[in-house]
């Protein structure tokens, strides 16, 4: 059920093509919200953790109030925890779409907001830099499987990483 609600946000905004009105709905009725909490569900299936993921990176992108909210509900912290949760293995095989859709939903909550970015900045500094040089950080417990280091080897992951470093 998580999943097809997760699903069904995501494509409510795909059919709009302005966003803005889906955006505003959404934020209206507590998407924000619902999605951060299957997100930092340490718990969460995969099937909607990836798309509450996605779902939450499009109802943020170029809306800053959802920006804020995102900033208000602790967003940050909850999408850094996923990194974390990824590092001991939690996703094993599927470790390389959680961090491509982690790192594109960093870039959409920082993208002119000020405020996520320096929490960014002050919380997850090491752990893009690390990403960005294709390493993982020990100071997030990580437990480095075949899976987590084939992720951190992808060049399209590390130049997400370091596009958010100089954004940042």
């Amino acid at each position: 059920v998580r999943a097809v609600a997760c699903e069904s946000i995501g494509e409510e905004l795909d059919s709009d093509r302005t966003k803005k009105v889906t955006q505003k709905r959404i934020l209206k009725l507590g998407g924000i919200d619902a999605l951060l909490s299957v997100i930092a569900n340490p718990t969460e299936a995969l099937e909607s953790l990836i798309p509450a993921l996605w779902s939450l990176r499009n109802a943020i992108t170029n809306y800053y109030e959802a920006q804020t909210q995102f900033e208000y509900r602790d967003g940050i912290k909850i999408i850094l925890a996923v990194i974390g949760r990824g590092y001991t293995g939690a996703f094993n095989k599927q470790i390389d779409k959680v961090l491509s859709a982690v790192l594109t939903l960093l870039v959409c909550s920082i993208e002119g907001h000020e405020h996520n970015s320096r929490r960014l900045l002050l919380m997850g500094l090491e752990v893009l830099m690390d990403i960005s040089e294709g390493k993982c950080t020990k100071t997030m417990g990580a437990n480095v499987d075949k899976y987590i280091t084939r992720a951190l080897q992808s060049e399209g992951l590390m130049d997400v990483a370091r596009d958010i470093l100089r954004m940042l």
